[in-house]
């Protein structure tokens, strides 16, 4: 079962006194999202391996390393 995560999303950056670019949004690189993100630690939560993340969403398992310790996409946290 995936827990229900709360995270600082791009769409309420205002609300925090914050601007955002338009480069984020229009930024067509990236291969996932943020809920992608979301679900990605909510999965190693559960006890998934990175292997398994990786295999799921066609990333490389040191990616998956990444976001799980929050060395990428540091903005969105989950709730604890």
């Amino acid at each position: 079962m995936v827990r229900e995560c709360s995270f600082r999303s791009l769409d309420n950056y205002e609300t925090m006194g914050k601007e955002m670019s338009n480069y984020w949004q229009n930024h067509n690189h990236r291969k996932i999202d943020p809920n992608d993100v979301m679900l990605i630690k909510a999965l190693r939560q559960e006890g998934l391996t990175l292997t398994e993340i990786a295999e799921k969403f066609e990333l490389t398992k040191s990616h998956v390393s990444k976001i799980v310790n929050n060395k990428t996409w540091k903005h969105l946290e989950t709730a604890t």
